[in-house]
């Protein structure tokens, strides 16, 4: 498989993250992945692989999490968003740069590290013409 880094930055509280995407050999979207390192080494990749934009929502979020590395997200939205706005249960809201991804057309995307033991309360997507609260509905891990 055919790896490729297109986004990198750190935490708030010092965790470096890579965001990547790899291809398949079969047709298909490819898998998109978070590798997340901590300052004392622990890393922890996940990641998912379905097609880049939801039909049913403005943001497709996919979280992940394992013991000793905080948890982390990665959030799709369409490309016409200028910015990504994500509230946690600890009450901290970080506006998220948004990165074209390269193999998905019309596909922005963020990385979100985040404490354990917390979860996504609430994501704003802003656009040119809006700015959309997106309901919270699925499991987070």
């Amino acid at each position: 498989m055919n790896e490729q880094v297109f986004a990198r930055g750190v935490s708030a509280s010092g965790d470096s993250w890579s965001l990547g995407w790899q291809s398949d050999k079969q047709p298909g979207p490819g898998v998109t992945w978070l590798r997340i390192t901590t300052p004392d080494g622990h890393t922890h990749k996940g990641g998912y692989g379905s097609p880049s934009i939801s039909a049913h929502s403005p943001v497709s979020i996919y979280t992940g999490s394992a013991d000793h590395v905080p948890n982390g997200a990665i959030l799709r939205v369409a490309s016409g968003a200028t910015n990504l706005e994500v509230t946690t249960s600890d009450g901290v809201t970080r506006n998220l740069a948004l990165v074209p991804h390269p193999a998905h057309e019309n596909a922005l995307i963020a990385v979100l590290v985040y404490p354990p033991g917390t979860t996504i309360t609430s994501v704003r997507v802003v656009d040119p013409w809006s700015a959309r609260d997106v309901p919270i509905t699925g499991v987070q891990v």
